[in-house]
């Protein structure tokens, strides 16, 4: 438990409490991502070195390629080898950082509606349960969750309005592309996702048409949905004292 809280604010440290079993309950995808990186690491080290041997064995003259007719000359076919593999590891980096996002993102917008569901098993009062409000409600799935749990709960004041929720609405147009366009930015339809890789310290960025994640921005990404998803544990304990 942090020991920020004042000892001597009874409501001070009630909310440290309820925040250290809140993250108890968080799963661990820092560490996730971490053993992605230290296997990332691992995997171009291990590429890396097979090109520095291969340099150093054509130098030395163990390996002496010779020129073909018709074809570009060997230096040329080495240097567009290692450039191929460099870019392979770099991809392979970047498939598995959307994978990441793609994987948190989930857990938010699972851990969202099971709220949502919960509400409808615990309060008879609500106007309508969370599959009718679903169909009736349109728009991305943890948008509608949040409505219904700011409605049903009478969230005040509302995580709609923190600077994490506006962080996680460029979160869904990212998810979107990625999942349903492979992380390809291909027309204007995509204005709004554009205008999040463009913002400072995005940690964001684009290869052509090609949508870059990076460590930094899955990590930050994380934390954004971790405090996110504790502000509306905090809000709702706050509406029922």
């Amino acid at each position: 438990m942090s020991n920020t809280a004042d000892e001597h604010d009874p409501d001070a440290l009630a909310e440290a409490l309820a925040r250290y079993v809140f993250q108890i309950g968080m799963p661990s995808f820092n560490t996730y991502l971490e053993t992605i990186s230290e296997f990332l690491k691992t995997e171009a080290k291990k590429h890396l070195e097979d090109i520095d041997h291969l340099r150093e064995q054509i130098r030395s003259g163990k390996r002496t390629p010779e020129d073909k007719p018709g074809e570009m000359p060997w230096e040329e076919q080495y240097e567009q080898h290692v450039d191929f593999l460099i870019g392979e590891i770099e991809e392979f980096e970047n498939i598995l950082l959307k994978s990441f996002f793609v994987t948190i993102y989930s857990f938010l917008e699972e851990h969202l509606t099971g709220r949502c569901l919960r509400v409808k098993n615990q309060d008879n009062l609500a106007v309508l349960s969370w599959s009718k409000w679903k169909k009736k409600n349109e728009g991305p799935t943890i948008k509608k969750a949040l409505l219904y749990l700011i409605t049903t709960q009478q969230i005040n004041p509302s995580p709609e309005h923190s600077t994490e929720w506006k962080e996680i609405l460029c979160y869904v147009h990212l998810r979107n592309c990625i999942v349903h366009n492979e992380g390809r930015v291909e027309d204007d339809s995509e204005k709004e996702l554009k205008e999040c890789i463009s913002q400072e310290k995005s940690n964001l960025s684009l290869n052509e048409q090609n949508i870059v994640l990076t460590k930094e921005f899955c990590k930050s990404a994380w934390k954004t949905i971790e405090e996110f998803l504790w502000l509306i544990s905090k809000a709702e304990i706050q509406s029922k004292e």
